[in-house]
């Protein structure tokens, strides 16, 4: 089977590079869904499946990590309520 990349919706850094942020997107997360419940269903081999679900569950915590960051950067801003 032929390796796939994800498409993440983008990257945002400064112009040395620090503090890089890629930001996960709904579509990002629906696409590594489907590739493992893909290999689930086509019996792929576990190590092919295992990491398909690593990556998935990677991107849904960095999804998390980013909302958690836009909220407080949000609330530092004032915006946000009382």
């Amino acid at each position: 089977m032929r390796p796939v990349r994800l498409g993440l919706s983008s990257a945002v850094g400064d112009a040395r590079g620090m503090n890089l942020r890629i930001d996960v997107s709904d579509a990002d997360i629906a696409f590594a869904r489907r590739l493992w419940d893909q290999a689930v269903r086509d019996g792929a081999e576990p190590e092919r499946v295992e990491r398909l679900l690593s990556d998935y569950v990677q991107l849904i915590s960095a999804q998390a990590q980013q909302i958690a960051d836009d909220f407080r950067r949000t609330r530092a801003n004032g915006a946000g309520g009382a």
